[in-house]
């Protein structure tokens, strides 16, 4: 039996085959091995360069980034000594978990974590990092939180923080904290201490 071998006789069917990509991966990998080694393919990113993060909030946070957990710590606010009610201090937060969990970040701070998650861009740590912010505030603590760094520098840290004020203003107002931080804002009259107080007194209805 004779055998065709010119192209233009084959079957149709036989003609769309995988024939014409494979020339394609040929060609491809013999533009790859034509590459210099110093080619780079250009893979879109962002680069971003941070200073001042303590490594246990970049450790925390990548460990985020790998499998989504976190562990966040109290605030200080709601701990011993700047909480007169708590017998649990920091120190001691991060001694039981070095016992119980070895291998992983220790408890990360939620405003550290905040701070963070803002400048890298994920919103998402973010809304967990301020929950366990609201979640980890206390009366006795509250009017340090309300007065602190972090929460003059973002809105939505104040915001939550004032608002567990305004509902627990009767308590809040009667800590030592409170008496503390509101005289030290109206000797200093700083422009951000006035926000906070002008803020605090339109939540409760009440004209400067």
């Amino acid at each position: 039996m004779a055998v065709e071998s010119a192209s233009n006789d084959l079957h149709p069917d036989w003609l769309d085959s995988d024939d014409e990509a494979d020339a394609h991966y040929q060609y491809a990998a013999e533009a790859q091995s034509r590459r210099s080694p110093n080619d780079e393919l250009e893979l879109e990113y962002r680069q971003v360069t941070v200073t001042g993060s303590a490594f246990a909030t970049y450790r925390a946070i990548l460990l985020w980034l790998h499998c989504g957990y976190i562990d966040f710590a109290p605030l200080n606010s709601s701990l011993s000594p700047r909480n007169p009610t708590s017998k649990e201090t920091r120190d001691k937060v991060y001694k039981d978990s070095l016992e119980a969990a070895p291998t992983l970040p220790l408890p990360a701070s939620p405003k550290s974590v905040f701070r963070l998650a803002h400048l890298l861009q994920l919103p998402e740590l973010q809304e967990l990092a301020l929950g366990a912010l609201v979640a980890s505030l206390t009366v006795e603590g509250a009017a340090c939180e309300l007065f602190s760094p972090v929460a003059l520098a973002y809105d939505e840290v104040r915001d939550a923080v004032r608002e567990f004020v305004l509902d627990h203003v009767g308590e809040v107002s009667a800590t030592a904290a409170w008496k503390e931080a509101s005289t030290k804002a109206a000797q200093r009259s700083t422009e951000d201490a006035l926000m906070v107080m002008m803020e605090l007194f339109e939540g409760l209805g009440v004209s400067a």
